[in-house]
């Protein structure tokens, strides 16, 4: 019986070291003072080598699932990520946001559909590279999104993340990102650049910024300012904080 229960408890042990969890809430200035909080659980499955942070010479797929709130918009959002090395990985997922909110100041909701779902299947990739302390990294992605209109009045739709105004049918959009940085122990920093494009609408989003990354033991503080636009919104400076608490870590690279 006692080797039956220990090793029930070795398994659970070594099951549990591969789940990872984190709790995070974050707040930008553009195009006003908004916020919301978040929890991402993970799971890493290995396919070869030890995954260990030191080193980065191991392949592993990963499931993830992330819920975010800032009461009046909520969104969840589901994604697995096959890693063929450490610091490349390729990946699927799907998004679904839904807001309650008509009073947006950069939408006239009346001419704007601004409640409802928004969903958005993609496919993704991401590598980052270093070299002594030096780190960059990129990210890619293209969705497809649809949008309900369940009241059939066929209004363009507000994108609420990006401050755009798109097509109230299906659309496709591609999202840019990198960064170049310099680390130095536990703390990053460095030049971020992000652009989001709606194609069907001839929408756009683009945020420019430095960035400061620190980290604790269980924490991590990501403070950015820069410049940010839309087609909607113009260029404004933009402030926005990010932090982090790591419940059970994630021994991934990124």
């Amino acid at each position: 019986m006692k080797i039956f229960f220990f090793s029930i408890m070795f398994l659970l042990n070594n099951v549990w070291a591969d789940f990872d969890l984190q709790g995070n809430v974050n707040a930008r200035s553009w195009p006003n003072l908004s916020g919301a909080a978040g929890i991402d659980i993970g799971y890493n499955f290995d396919i070869w080598g030890e995954i260990n942070k030191t080193n980065p010479l191991y392949g592993f797929m990963r499931l993830e699932a992330g819920f975010d709130s800032s009461i009046v918009v909520n969104s969840a959002d589901y994604r697995f990520t096959f890693y063929p090395i450490s610091f490349i990985g390729l990946g699927a997922g799907r998004s679904e946001l839904n807001s309650n909110f008509e009073e947006f100041e950069y939408f006239d909701c009346s001419k704007v559909r601004c409640s409802g779902n928004l969903d958005k299947d993609y496919l993704f990739g991401k590598m980052i590279i270093a070299y002594s302390n030096l780190v960059a990294s990129a990210f890619y992605r293209e969705s497809r999104n649809s949008y309900d209109d369940s009241e059939g009045e066929n209004l363009p739709v507000g994108e609420y993340g990006s401050v755009n105004i798109v097509n109230p049918g299906d659309e496709r959009s591609v999202l840019q990102s990198y960064f170049l940085g310099y680390v130095s122990g536990d703390n990053s920093y460095g030049l971020f650049s992000e652009k989001l494009e709606y194609l069907k609408s001839e929408q756009t989003s683009e945020l420019n910024a430095v960035v400061y990354r620190e980290k604790s033991e269980s924490y991590q503080y990501t403070y950015g300012v820069g410049s940010q636009h839309s087609s909607v919104e113009k260029a404004q400076v933009t402030i926005f904080i990010d932090i982090t608490y790591e419940f059970i870590k994630n021994k991934a690279i990124f």
